[in-house]
């Protein structure tokens, strides 16, 4: 946990720095294989529909600390299989209004 701390804290008060570090840092979280042997759907290939679907309930589930609703969850899925762009996904979840109510202002 501490790892993952130090690389948005090097950043200092670079609020640039802090979202884009934010994505690298959630990233390298979800695709871990800590997380990818807890969560073996992750084990399949980026792109295929199992490993789209299950990145973003984890999106959900570590961001937003709930369940997907079934809209959001359509919505986000829809935008990460149309573009691919897993940083993209990462950082509407991050700049959302919910976001910041569960870990402070980003």
């Amino acid at each position: 946990m501490i790892a993952w701390s130090n690389v948005i804290n090097s950043c200092g008060g670079d609020s640039d720095c802090i979202r884009s570090q934010r994505i690298v840092t959630v990233r390298g979280f979800i695709e871990s294989g800590e997380v990818k042997q807890s969560h073996p759907i992750l084990l399949n290939d980026p792109g295929t529909q199992a490993y789209n679907e299950e990145y973003v309930r984890q999106l959900y589930l570590c961001l937003l600390r709930r369940q997907p609703d079934a809209g959001g969850f359509a919505a986000w899925l829809d935008i990460l299989n149309s573009t691919g762009d897993y940083s993209l996904v990462v950082n509407g979840f991050i700049n959302s209004p919910e976001y910041p109510r569960r870990f402070g202002p980003t």
